[in-house]
């Protein structure tokens, strides 16, 4: 795929891409070995929620079972995917600093975008869905 300057790609991004351009850009850096609508589906989710945090000014953070309720899918079909865009840097993890007997559940992983070239670059080209499915209670 030719290079696209951030002014083109922003406009692109902007018109429905679908989340094609970030799905690309992991492909061509060799941090997803295939494209497919399902993983362009999850990267929406992630933009929506993302974009959700952000118009309240808040730090950008998601996690997986925010991505699995949104999406409709089941957490096989997501956590493959987080763990390929964690091990690329393109997305950075903390656990939740929760004693997890107390809570009755597992620690929450966040998922935040990593503080790299590449982090920064799915970011940018991430775009969020005309209809986000992400639940209010999860927002």
């Amino acid at each position: 795929m030719p290079a696209r300057d951030n002014e083109s790609a922003q406009s692109l991004n902007s018109s429905g891409s679908n989340n094609e351009l970030a799905e690309d850009f992991l492909y061509e850096n060799g941090v997803i070995g295939q494209r497919s609508p399902r993983r362009r589906q999850i990267l929406g989710c992630i933009a929506c929620r993302w974009n959700d945090l952000r118009t309240s000014d808040l730090d950008p953070t998601v996690y997986a079972t925010q991505i699995i309720k949104c999406a409709g899918l089941k957490s096989g079909l997501v956590s493959p995917l987080m763990s390929q865009l964690a091990n690329g840097e393109v997305l950075e993890v903390t656990q939740e600093d929760v004693d997890p007997s107390e809570l009755g559940r597992p620690r929450r992983v966040f998922y935040s975008p990593a503080e790299t070239i590449v982090g920064e670059r799915f970011d940018e080209l991430l775009s969020v869905p005309v209809n986000c499915s992400l639940p209010d209670e999860l927002r």
